[in-house]
């Protein structure tokens, strides 16, 4: 589709602002559920703070605190891997949005320059045939590293997700270990 006509050149814009419109909307969303997110978060640790200062109101002894500050410790790390965890959902779901409208503009984009190649190459004079397989070849080495590109990204971020919570697991069970010793308790 070469862009020769008005109406072509308004629909290229309408295409672009559908596209501009959706990673807004993306971000948005992502902004909104960011912000409860963040709410929750504060009452969850106000609550946490004000069940912590009355426990330790009736603190009597050096034991006594230690164990209060075990059992307090738990769940504030396991609020913040959770937290931690919502956030990074929040990211990877805008980010995948983002992602989706940007490879299918990119296939949109790809697709016009096929066009604009084909026209060339049945327009181009004698002897440039050449050229207009360079060109071709440029094109298609740029799609294949955007392609490579967005699989070692995918990849990656699967990656971290699974270590993500590997390592929250793990200390996960250390915060716990470590409360049950300090509350005197022997692990199950």
């Amino acid at each position: 589709m070469n862009v020769t006509t008005p109406s072509q050149l308004i629909e290229l814009q309408r295409a672009n602002i559908r596209a501009l419109s959706s990673i807004g909307n993306a971000l948005v969303t992502a902004t909104e559920k960011l912000s409860h997110l963040n709410i929750a978060a504060s009452r969850k640790a106000l609550d946490g703070v004000t069940e912590t200062a009355q426990s330790l109101s009736g603190v009597k002894d050096p034991s006594d605190l230690l164990a209060v500050s075990g059992a307090s410790a738990q769940p504030s790390f396991e609020r913040l891997v959770g937290y931690t965890r919502d956030v990074v959902g929040i990211a990877n779901g805008v980010s995948a949005e983002i992602a989706k409208v940007v490879e299918q503009q990119i296939a949109e984009g790809n697709r016009r320059i096929a066009e604009v190649l084909d026209y060339a190459s049945k327009n181009a004079p004698a002897g440039s045939e050449q050229a207009v397989a360079m060109l071709r070849g440029a094109v298609a080495a740029a799609n294949s590293a955007f392609d490579t590109t967005s699989k070692v990204t995918r990849q990656a971020n699967d990656w971290a997700q699974a270590n993500f919570a590997t390592a929250a697991k793990a200390a996960s069970s250390a915060i716990a270990a470590a409360s049950n010793a300090a509350s005197g308790k022997v692990p199950a």
